[in-house]
Parts: C-alpha cells; sequence; structure tokens
C-alpha cells in the first residue's frame, strides 16, 4: 500500500465521479475504426467551432467533424501540421498547457483566439496525461462554453498517490459541475490493472455533455459496452472492465 494512500471510500468517492449516464439522445461514432473513434451524443447542430489538443498521425476524429461544417482546430508542439487537412482547419504549433509561456497557450486564450464569443463548442483532447494541469486552469465560464467534451484520461493506476488521487478528484469535480459523463470507454492500449478486487483500465475516454442538454432527468446508467464501442487495439486482448464506478 502506498504511504499515505486515501481510503477506499475515498478511492470510491472519486470513481463514481465516472458514471456514465444516459443522455437521452443516441450516440454517434465519429472517427476511424479502433483508436482515434469517439462515441458523442447526436447533438452536433449549432457548435460554432470544434478545438482538439493533441495530434495524431491520423485526423479521422477531426476530419469528419470538420466535412459537417463545423470549423476545427488543432493544436501541437510535437509534430508538424498535417498535410491533409480540410479548407475549415487549423493547426497550431504549440501545446496546450496551464499558462501561456512558449511553446504553452492555455485554453483560454486558444480558443478566445478563434471562438471569441458565447456560442457552443466541441472539445477532444489526447494529451498524454496534460490533461489534469489543463482542466485545473482552464476558466469554469469557457469550460462550460463546450457542450460535449471527450478526454482521454491517463495514470488511473496511480490513484493511491494521494498526488495523483488529488489531481483526479480536483479534476473529475471541476467537468462534473455542469457537464455529465454519458459514455466511458476503456483503452486497451496500456495494461488493465487491479484494485481491490475490480479490473480498472489505465487509460481511458469519457465523453461528457453539458447538463443542459440532455434529453433525460432520470440518470440511468448507461449501460456498456455500447454497440459502437470497438477496442482501441483489435489485436490484443481485450477484457472486460467491470463497473467500478459502484465501487463501495
Amino acid at each position: 500500500m502506498v504511504q499515505g494512500a486515501p481510503a477506499r471510500s475515498e478511492v470510491a468517492r472519486v470513481l463514481s465521479l465516472l458514471t456514465p449516464y444516459d443522455c437521452g439522445m443516441p450516440l454517434k461514432r465519429i472517427g476511424t475504426r479502433y483508436d482515434g473513434g469517439y462515441l458523442i451524443p447526436d447533438d452536433l447542430a449549432g457548435i460554432e467551432a470544434s478545438f482538439s489538443p493533441g495530434v495524431a498521425e491520423t485526423l479521422g476524429f477531426d476530419l469528419e467533424i470538420a466535412r459537417t461544417g463545423i470549423p476545427t482546430h488543432l493544436a501541437d508542439a510535437s509534430v508538424p501540421q498535417p498535410a491533409n487537412m480540410a479548407p475549415n482547419m487549423s493547426f497550431t504549433d504549440a501545446f496546450i498547457g496551464a499558462e501561456n509561456s512558449a511553446p504553452f497557450i492555455t485554453m483560454d486564450a486558444w480558443v478566445g483566439k478563434f471562438s471569441s464569443g458565447s456560442g457552443d463548442l466541441l472539445l477532444q483532447m489526447d494529451i498524454e496525461g496534460a490533461e489534469y494541469d489543463v482542466i485545473s486552469a482552464i476558466e469554469p465560464t469557457m469550460l462550460e462554453r463546450f457542450r460535449i467534451i471527450v478526454i482521454e484520461f491517463h495514470g488511473l493506476d496511480r490513484i493511491l498517490d494521494p498526488d495523483f488521487h488529488r489531481e483526479l478528484d480536483s479534476a473529475l469535480s471541476k467537468l462534473n459541475r455542469n457537464h455529465v459523463p454519458c459514455h466511458f470507454h476503456p483503452n486497451n492500449a496500456a495494461p488493465y490493472f487491479q484494485l481491490f478486487g475490480q479490473t480498472l483500465p489505465q487509460v481511458f475516454e469519457v465523453t461528457y455533455i453539458r447538463r443542459d442538454r440532455r434529453k433525460d432527468d432520470s440518470m440511468a446508467v448507461a449501460p456498456l459496452p455500447h454497440p459502437l464501442d470497438e477496442p482501441n487495439v483489435a489485436d490484443i486482448p481485450n477484457p472486460a472492465v467491470s463497473n467500478f464506478w459502484a465501487m463501495t
């Protein structure tokens, strides 16, 4: 046991923040098969722009969003500008981070550059563990502009580390103030681990919808896996993940 590790009850409380709820509308898969595809609510009409920090080798999700007519903005300082961007896409050579100091730019500054109004936005973020700093730094009013949020979280196997536990708790609590998880997807590219007799993923993707957009107020837990779910990596084992968010 890690010295100073949080009690099981505290771990259970934080994990309960990942409970996915039925949002009362169908989910659709956007992007490529396997890794690079995400499930989001079928609620894109009226979204002003999409922001996607962390650029992968393929732009399946971002290209598909752009082709719906939604301007789509990418940011990453670790890769060159992709060659196959659609005309309504932009690329910023920077990391999204907690402060405006090159090569970093905050989410607020980046979004403000392209969408300074108050319209609804879409966020898809996979930044390899930096998501916690970004969520901590983003202004609540900016966060609330995102109607739909898809985030890949990393490092859940460190949940018994006191510092990481606080970091995860802070990020999930902030997200859950005005948003609700509507889909949870374990990423089998990283090994799973055991905690209190449960199988958990180190890396996982969560889709959030802003609370005012939900069509179902029953807070019924969403059934998982979803019929459109696919493993991130097709040729390695994909063990079933229990509903660990219901841990007591």
